[in-house]
């Protein structure tokens, strides 16, 4: 073992010897919403059994609820959202930002789209191809993407004015486009 590695681990390993502490009072409840969180809530600030009832009663009523699916919806921003698995088809949307959702699969075939911003989707795999609006594309940290994707929605529509890809582990060839296109490729 190293100086510096045994010196790095005396320090992490050590009490916080500067004088400043603070005891602060925490209590931690598992991961998720469920009943016994509802209860352990109630409990902690020691809730009349009427509002616990009340608590749960509509606990139960939200669990049942389904996704409002709202129509005049026109940008989509998503960030960090590590259980979004789809997107629903809204028909208004013309700009999207998906950032750190890792388990997003694929984006809806959204007609009036015209801008498209995914960062750091690792399960992103597919783009929609009947993007006929789409005036930028900028793709970021996106392992999995196809590249036969890429090229279909390159080519599907040249309305684009800007196509940006950056750390995509795709095999990145000569692309020609007829109409002015902006297209740049930064450690793919």
């Amino acid at each position: 073992m190293s100086k510096e590695t045994e010196i790095l681990e005396e320090i992490t390993n050590s009490e916080y010897k500067y004088g400043f502490h603070t005891d602060i009072e925490t209590d931690v409840a598992p991961a998720g919403l469920n009943e016994d969180t509802v209860r352990f809530i109630s409990a902690k600030k020691k809730e009349p059994q009427w509002m616990l009832d009340w608590r749960l009663e509509a606990f139960k009523i939200w669990k049942e609820m389904k996704t409002p699916n709202w129509q005049n919806v026109t940008e989509v921003y998503c960030e960090y959202c590590p259980n979004l698995k789809e997107l629903p088809n809204w028909k208004n949307v013309i700009k999207v930002e998906c950032c750190g959702c890792s388990n997003l699969k694929e984006l809806p075939n959204w007609q009036n789209i015209t801008g498209v911003e995914c960062s750091d989707c690792p399960n992103l795999k597919e783009l929609p191809t009947g993007w006929k609006f789409l005036k930028y594309l900028y793709i970021n940290f996106l392992f999995s993407l196809s590249f036969s994707s890429l090229i279909c929605l390159v080519f599907g529509s040249l309305n684009k004015q800007l196509i940006y890809l950056k750390r995509c582990l795709i095999k990145c060839v000569d692309i020609f486009v007829s109409k002015q296109v902006s297209i740049s490729f930064a450690v793919c």
